[in-house]
């Protein structure tokens, strides 16, 4: 992994055009910011041997793309995602939740985000100021935070900005991870991907993962509360 790789535009597309040259035989992953992208230089990665790319995606609103001085918009996020598998590059986008200013509509709106965007793995953490960043060093001008060490984590909700409540944080991770995840036509095309033993100890493993994520949401319980109704 390489998260500067495309940082220098020329040297990335010299790398990868030598690596095909010299005909390597071997698969890397790589890290970007969607502004660094384009067609051919995602191109020249899968002929270079690049299989999956990490895009840092954060948040679906602009606003907070702004506030967090991510430097990207939108519509850089969507292409970068689309030129990359359209090469044949499988994409993964983390995205945050609990971002200063952030509201839980907002956090809606980036799942609706993370569903368009339609990467091959999303991941949804809670944002976490760790020590010697702004936001850590700024903490009463945004929000409040956990005296609990075992919080700072992406999933702990360490950070509680002023405009969201924690339980709304882990409440926005849960719908991310079982709206995501859960959706019909992605699990068909995952199944379809299927091609040794390995991938199916997989599979079985995100299907496992998938039911505990609809147990804990109360989708069972909603379906026969729905039945007793009737």
């Amino acid at each position: 992994i390489d998260d500067t790789l495309a940082a220098d535009y020329d040297r990335a597309m010299k790398l990868a055009e030598e690596i095909k040259r010299s005909g390597l035989d071997f698969t890397w992953f790589a890290s970007a910011c969607v502004n660094q992208v384009d067609k051919p230089l995602l191109k020249a990665f899968k002929e270079a041997g690049c299989w999956a790319i990490l895009f840092g995606a954060e948040s679906g609103v602009q606003k907070n793309l702004n506030t967090i001085r991510k430097g990207i918009t939108l519509e850089q996020t969507r292409n970068a995602v689309k030129w990359a598998k359209e090469a044949g590059i499988k994409v993964s986008t983390p995205f945050m939740f609990g971002i200063p200013g952030e509201t839980f509509e907002e956090g809606l709106q980036t799942i609706e985000f993370a569903i368009e965007l339609n990467p091959d793995i999303a991941n949804f953490h809670a944002i976490t100021p760790f020590p010697g960043t702004y936001l850590y060093d700024n903490l009463e001008k945004y929000g409040t935070m956990s005296d609990e060490l075992s919080d700072f984590t992406y999933q702990g909700a360490a950070f509680i900005p002023y405009t969201m409540t924690r339980e709304e944080i882990l409440r926005l991770r849960q719908t991310a991870f079982r709206r995501f995840y859960s959706r019909p036509m992605f699990i068909l095309k995952k199944l379809f991907e299927l091609r040794n033993l390995n991938d199916f100890i997989a599979a079985v493993r995100s299907i496992k993962s998938l039911f505990w994520l609809w147990r804990k949401s109360g989708l069972f319980r909603r379906a026969k509360d729905k039945r007793d109704q009737e």
